[in-house]
């Protein structure tokens, strides 16, 4: 649980917040740029497997080709390392001059100094919560969100500052379109052989993510058992991948022996080729989340090759259309009771109704996706070359560079 005093008290310190403007530097602080030289200040989660420090770490490797980054790490998880995080490490100790623009990508922060400052974030809510509406209108001079849906969400919940839409991406030469392999051994959760470890086989849908409340697991397994309750060749891969051991949920955690479809857990941990070749191995994705800003993990499955089945909600309705994807309706808005114990920002915010109807629709889209193989490749094929072609990281920091140089002139 959170303190609701202490997150929202601008006066009260954050353990992990860094204590100085910019990382230790290597050469004096405040140290004047060359002649034509263009910095940024680039604040961020760098470290772990969240979709946050994954953008982070692609884009401020790719905008380092053309500016001068100090990168300063918002917060700092443990037990994570790779090559990107090593790059990442060196622009911690890059100096840049006071002048030098601020870029947040992460959860707003009361800034006090006198950088010009953007927040690039998003949410997952229908309005923002006014909290956090107001440490943006107070912190920064404008707002970077990946979709223009955040961007009018943010706009109607009472933001003032410019809002700019940096759509974010995939890395297209990982997540592609391959041969189908064998997915690792996983945990069957379902029927009276709950608990087996096996390679699923057959028509398999996979869902990547980490479980909560907003991620509709309660609405998608009732749905999945009406659809295939009969049809013992198709099965539900349930990615918890990253998983922390103190994340409990009872739908991976309890056996569910009455339920007849297969259903299993892939837990473990992944790099990201293992992770595209994960995907390689299903046929399909699925998604029943109450809102996201973006879906990272929908659109690198999209990018491998696979068809989608997602709410029509949030940024999805932005990033799918009954022409690229297999949506499903939702019935109206909702506050989720208990959404604080998440982020305060989910305090009495609403989030997509996935009702009987919603159930219903989603149903018939997972039975149409199964059995018409020329429409679900026909779509799947468009969403593909979408997100190939148009939502890559290097258009990503393109956009994100694209603004700094104007900024910093």
């Amino acid at each position: 649980m959170y303190d609701p005093v202490g997150m929202f008290d601008r006066r009260a310190p954050r353990a992990a917040q860094p204590k100085t403007a910019v990382a230790p530097a290597a050469d004096p602080p405040g140290v004047a740029p060359a002649p034509g030289e263009r910095e940024v200040v680039w604040h961020g989660v760098f470290r772990g497997h969240s979709g946050y420090a994954k953008a982070n770490r692609e884009i401020v490797l790719r905008a380092a080709n053309t500016l001068r980054v100090a990168a300063v790490h918002a917060i700092d998880p443990p037990d994570y390392d790779d090559y990107a995080l090593q790059r990442v490490e060196l622009h911690r100790r890059v100096a840049v001059s006071d002048s030098a623009p601020m870029v947040r990508f992460f959860g707003p922060w009361v800034e006090r100094d006198d950088r010009y400052r953007v927040i690039f974030t998003m949410m997952e809510t229908e309005f923002v919560h006014p909290t956090m509406v107001g440490i943006m209108n107070d912190s920064y001079d404008e707002c970077w969100t990946p979709t223009r849906w955040n961007a009018e969400t943010f706009k109607k919940s009472g933001l003032r500052i410019p809002v700019r839409v940096v759509p974010l991406g995939v890395n297209p030469h990982v997540y592609r379109p391959g041969p189908k392999g064998a997915l690792p051994e996983c945990e069957l959760l379902t029927t009276a052989e709950a608990g087996r470890r096996e390679v699923p086989g057959g028509f398999v849908f996979v869902y990547c993510f980490l479980p909560s409340f907003r991620k509709g697991l309660d609405v998608l397994l009732p749905a999945f058992e009406d659809a295939f309750g009969d049809d013992p060749d198709a099965c539900l891969v349930l990615a918890v991948t990253h998983r922390p051991p103190s994340l409990r949920d009872p739908y991976l955690d309890d056996p569910c022996r009455d339920m007849r479809s297969r259903v299993y857990a892939l837990t473990g941990s992944y790099t990201e080729r293992e992770m595209a070749g994960i995907y390689r191995s299903c046929d399909a994705y699925v998604t029943a989340s109450r809102g996201e800003g973006w879906n990272l993990p929908m659109c690198e499955a999209a990018a491998c090759g696979l068809p989608v089945v997602a709410p029509r909600n949030s940024a999805h309705q932005e990033l799918l259309s009954d022409e690229t994807g297999f949506l499903f309706d939702t019935e109206g808005f909702a506050p989720w009771t208990n959404g604080q114990s998440i982020s305060p920002w989910y305090e009495n915010m609403a989030f997509s109704v996935l009702g009987a109807r919603s159930r219903a629709h989603l149903t018939e889209q997972l039975v149409r996706v199964r059995a018409d193989r020329e429409e679900r490749d026909r779509r799947a094929s468009a969403f593909c070359d979408e997100v190939r072609s148009r939502l890559t990281w290097d258009r990503a920091a393109a956009h994100a560079v694209e603004r700094i140089l104007e900024i910093a002139r």
